[in-house]
């Protein structure tokens, strides 16, 4: 081979080499152009605040657990604060800077701007918006990436947005979500040693106790750097010298029994707490310190050793408003479960009357016996006493045990008992002829939750600790609830809510202090062991229960009129200040006539009486004036519901 034909052929060489090498550059160039990440909405937050709030229904707050706390930078950042952030991105942090001549010349061939690049905040960013795309990181691709982060929203927006979305330990994001939470103040109001305190938590990822030497020389040296830079004066880097001091957020629980309720009710409705959420209760701390001081204050004129529990029930907003004991609340009004008594019997009048009869009609009240085969039921009444021919009322003011037990047998002991379930009692109740006298065991509060569906006149509702919870925006979060329902005749509920006004003033409960106009039912059980009082004042549910754990008897004192009525007149003088008359609201399709007390006529011109009562009637039943004695479900021997 010639010399000149060697030389031909090895420019040819080079030639198609460097044509290559052209080719595979400006094929790169034209990949690192066309790459591209998505940089929408990069430098927003993808973690939002949570936390769980509870409040009471007078807004105190009773719990707060912050789980993730996030808050945005307010419009205008202080000008030392952003520089620190700033400077720490150029100078702080380690990242894939082109910092060389060799990386500035490949910049140079991409045509890749390098403002910004020299600020590993940016760098971060882009990283981030690329490992969104689910791509690997090359230098090329970060640099590119980050010169149109760069291009799109100016080096001090995303300064400004990592700024506000870093990690600033203990469970909270973002610079003002530290200030807040270290200092309970904007960073628009901190002083420069608490400034330089935070920017020294996000360059380090550490708190002051991890390292205290290193964090504070840190915090010193930015502090210094604002004063280089002119920012700040000599005086005021002296005055940064100091060590803030900082605290760190604790769970609040002032009421942990009430608070474990509210997440448990949280949990059974199905109510994540995987966001920011306020939940407003029921719970009312202005009814519980009276409930309280209730119980406290007539305690010590008890027997040692005696317990008393109250539950009150808004059956208005069908909340439980106050659970209160002297000892063990939760057990006592929540878990322990004890025969009712006679406050069960106005069930069996609500039923009579649903069933047709009325509060005048006249009932037999005697010493009744019962063959039920194998053995004679014959229950007694209280000290024995039986007042014979009676209007129905009586036997409900009076706490009459035969009269009852010989009315529910007539109105049907099976209807009576799915009143009492209708109603929501939590037992399972049999008809059974002692049924009437309490004979179910069953808590105070479920009892409030009974008395309370006689408060809205037949309507039940779900009786809850809960009352609504707020997201984040204060929008209402769903929260399932049972739809209510009616279970009893509004009217005839009315009737008998009318005569349960008598048993304070004149029945079991006359001397107990209640305020008149209060409807009240006592109850007491065999030997005295429990005594009870539930009472209706709008828009409250009140059941009281006194006794003891053991079940011994209180002795003839015991009873619902003489221990547990005045714990709820106490509670009442307390809630309810200087109200002397408790008034109801009266449906629509209730008229009022005077009858005889005895004989439960209707009085007028032609049979007066000196001794008469007002009474309520169905419009369309009220009875002839002068009409004679009726006998409640005079035509039945026998129910076949009984």
């Amino acid at each position: 081979m010639t010399l000149k034909r060697f030389w031909i052929l090895t420019a040819c060489v080079c030639l198609v080499f460097f044509a290559g090498i052209s080719a595979v550059l400006n094929s790169e160039k034209t990949l690192v152009r066309g790459y591209n990440a998505d940089l929408d909405e990069i430098l927003k937050g993808d973690r939002s605040g949570k936390s769980l709030t509870i409040y009471t229904a007078d807004n105190i707050k009773i719990y707060e657990k912050i789980y993730q706390q996030t808050s945005e930078l307010p419009k205008e950042v202080p000008d030392d604060l952003f520089y620190m952030a700033e400077f720490a991105g150029e100078n702080l942090f380690t990242c894939d800077k082109p910092d060389s001549k060799a990386s500035r010349a490949i910049l140079d061939f991409y045509n890749i701007s390098e403002t910004g690049l020299n600020n590993c905040i940016v760098l971060f960013t882009a990283e981030k918006a690329i490992a969104r795309k689910g791509d690997k990181v090359s230098r090329l691709k970060l640099w590119s990436t980050a010169a149109r982060l760069v291009e799109k929203y100016g080096v001090r927006k995303i300064i400004l947005a990592y700024m506000e979305h870093s990690y600033m330990q203990n469970d909270i994001w973002g610079v003002e979500a530290a200030a807040y939470s270290y200092f309970g103040s904007s960073v628009r109001f901190l002083t420069i040693a608490k400034k330089a305190w935070l920017i020294s938590v996000l360059t380090l990822g550490q708190m002051p106790d991890d390292d205290t030497p290193a964090f504070y020389k840190r915090k010193d040296m930015l502090a210094y750097r604002l004063y280089l830079k002119g920012l700040i004066t000599y005086t005021q880097y002296s005055d940064a010298a100091e060590q803030p001091v900082y605290k760190l957020h604790k769970v609040v629980n002032t009421m942990p029994d009430y608070t474990a309720l509210v997440l448990q009710e949280l949990k059974r409705k199905g109510v994540k707490t995987d966001r920011q959420l306020v939940v407003h209760t029921n719970i009312n701390l202005s009814t519980l310190r009276a409930a309280q001081h209730a119980i406290s204050s007539k305690l010590k004129k008890y027997p040692d050793g005696i317990n008393i529990a109250m539950a009150v029930v808004n059956y208005e907003t069908g909340g439980v408003e106050a659970l209160a004991a002297n000892n063990k609340w939760k057990y006592h009004t929540m878990q322990m479960r004890r025969q009712i008594g006679s406050t069960f019997k106005p069930i069996v009048y609500l039923t009579a009357i649903k069933e047709g009869a009325s509060p005048n009609e006249l009932i037999v009240d005697k010493k009744y016996r019962y063959n039920l085969g194998n053995y004679v039921y014959a229950p007694a009444n209280f000290e024995d006493y039986y007042m014979g021919k009676i209007p129905m009322r009586l036997g409900l003011v009076h706490s009459l045990n035969n009269a009852t037990i010989h009315l529910a047998k007539l109105a049907g002991l099976r209807k009576v008992s799915r009143m009492a379930v209708d109603l929501g009692m939590d037992a399972r109740i049999k008809p059974y002829l002692a049924m009437p006298l309490g004979i179910f065991p069953i808590t105070p509060l479920n009892l409030a939750k009974v008395y309370a569906a006689f408060g809205t006149y037949g309507i039940k509702k779900e009786i809850g600790f809960i009352n609504r919870v707020e997201d984040s925006k204060g929008e209402r979060v769903y929260l399932p609830k049972e739809m209510p329902r009616r279970v009893s005749p509004e009217r005839e509920t009315y009737q008998v809510v009318y005569m349960m006004k008598d048993v304070v003033r004149r029945g079991t409960a006359r001397r107990s202090g209640l305020i008149p106009g209060t409807a009240a039912k006592t109850g007491t059980t065999d030997e005295y062991r429990d005594a009870w009082t539930v009472a209706l004042f709008p828009p409250y549910a009140v059941v009281c229960w006194v006794g003891f754990d053991s079940h011994r008897s209180m002795g003839e004192r015991g009873t619902g009129g003489g221990y547990a009525a005045p714990v709820i007149a106490e509670f009442q003088r307390l809630l309810t200040k200087k109200t002397e008359k408790i008034d109801f609201n009266v449906p629509k399709g209730i008229v009022f006539k005077r009858v005889d007390r005895y004989t439960g006529a209707v009085t007028g011109k032609g049979c007066g009486s000196k001794r008469t009562y007002a009474e309520a009637f169905l419009e369309e039943r009220v009875p002839p004036v002068c009409g004679g004695r009726n006998i409640a479900f005079e035509n039945v021997k026998e129910n076949t519901g009984s």
